[in-house]
């Protein structure tokens, strides 16, 4: 399941230029935590950076 879901953001990521992590859970109807732990994973892997990280303040 992990897997199908970093191959889903990796697709995304393939044709879209840049993107968050909110918007993906959006777009890919996952929770955002699954999103957040797919990305995690895919940099650990691979050893590299996709994303990154942002504050939002309320």
């Amino acid at each position: 399941m992990a897997n199908h879901l970093a191959n889903r953001i990796l697709e995304y990521l393939d044709t879209h230029d840049e993107t968050n992590s909110l918007y993906l859970a959006d777009i890919l109807q996952e929770d955002h935590q699954k999103i957040v732990g797919a990305i995690k994973s895919l940099e650990t892997v691979h050893d590299v950076s996709l994303f990154q990280q942002q504050q939002f303040l309320s």
